[in-house]
C-alpha cells in the first residue's frame, strides 16, 4: 500500500481534495497510508477530508460469499451450480447470485458485525448484483457525499483565488473494491444507457493496489440529450475505461 501511495503521489500530477474508502479494514488501512504518502506535499494538494461510508464495501455474493470460485464451480460446498451462471453472477451487471439464507451463520455474523453502520439488519444484504450496488450503495453515496463534499472543495477554492481564475472540478481518491469501483464507474459513465459501455464495465478487470485515474467530461447535444465521455488509464499504463459510453 505505501508503495502504492508513493506511485500515486509521483504520477499523479493534481491535489486530492478528499479521500473516500469502505468501512472493510483492508481499505481503510491502505487509504491511510496513501493519504500519509501525502504528507510531506504542500497543504494545498493534501486531501482535507476522510471518509469512510459502508457504501463502498465490496458487493456481497449472497449463498457464494467466502467461497472461491474454482470450489463453488466443483460442487465442493454442497452446491452445484453451473459454471456459465457463476461467471454471470461474477461478472454480469443485472445477475443476482443465490441469496444468503436469513439462519446461515454467515448471515448473523454479519448483521452483528455491520448492521449498526448500515442502519439496521434490513439494509445488511443478502446478495447482490452489480446494478444493486449501483442503484442502492453507490447512487445515493455519490449524491449525498462525494458530490456534495467535491463540490465545497471547490467553492473553497473559488473563495480563495481572484476572480477570473480558471477552477476545475473535485479530485476524491477512493479506495475500494474491485466491485463496487465498478458500479461506481458505471454509475458516472451512465452505462445502463449504452449496450456496449455496459459491456465494457461487465468485462472491465480493475488490478489490486494499481491506482486507476478517471477523468470524465459531460457536455449536452445539439438534441439536447446528455453525453458523458470518460477515460480510465490505471498507472500501469493500461486502457480500463476508453470511450464510456
Amino acid at each position: 500500500a505505501a508503495m502504492t501511495a508513493n506511485t500515486l503521489k509521483e504520477t499523479y500530477p493534481f491535489g486530492i481534495d478528499a479521500c473516500f474508502t469502505s468501512i472493510l479494514q483492508r481499505a481503510r488501512l491502505t487509504a491511510h497510508e496513501c493519504v500519509w504518502a501525502y504528507g510531506d506535499m504542500p497543504s494545498g494538494v493534501q486531501p482535507a477530508k476522510f471518509v469512510s461510508d459502508y457504501r463502498l464495501n465490496e458487493r456481497h455474493y449472497g449463498a457464494l460469499q467466502g467461497f472461491v470460485k474454482a470450489d463453488v464451480e466443483a460442487g465442493l460446498h454442497g452446491h452445484s451450480f453451473d459454471p456459465k451462471d457463476v461467471e454471470d453472477w461474477r461478472r454480469g451487471w443485472y445477475a443476482v447470485p443465490p441469496l444468503l439464507d436469513d439462519d446461515d451463520p454467515r448471515r448473523m455474523e454479519e448483521i452483528r458485525m455491520y448492521g449498526h453502520y448500515c442502519g439496521g439488519a434490513d439494509n445488511v444484504p443478502r446478495g447482490e448484483s452489480l446494478a444493486m450496488v449501483a442503484r442502492d450503495r453507490i447512487r445515493p453515496f455519490l449524491d449525498e457525499i462525494l458530490g456534495p463534499t467535491l463540490d465545497r472543495a471547490v467553492d473553497a477554492r473559488v473563495s480563495s483565488q481572484a476572480g477570473g481564475s480558471s477552477i476545475e472540478g473535485g479530485t476524491g481518491l477512493v479506495v475500494a473494491h474491485a466491485n463496487s469501483l465498478r458500479a461506481l464507474i458505471g454509475i458516472i459513465c451512465k452505462v445502463e444507457n449504452d449496450p456496449l459501455a455496459l459491456k465494457k464495465v461487465e468485462q472491465m478487470k480493475i488490478q489490486t493496489g494499481v491506482p486507476l485515474v478517471l477523468r470524465y467530461q459531460q457536455s449536452t447535444t445539439s438534441d439536447g440529450s446528455v453525453k458523458i465521455r470518460a477515460c480510465g488509464k490505471d498507472l500501469k499504463g493500461r486502457e480500463l475505461a476508453e470511450g464510456l459510453p
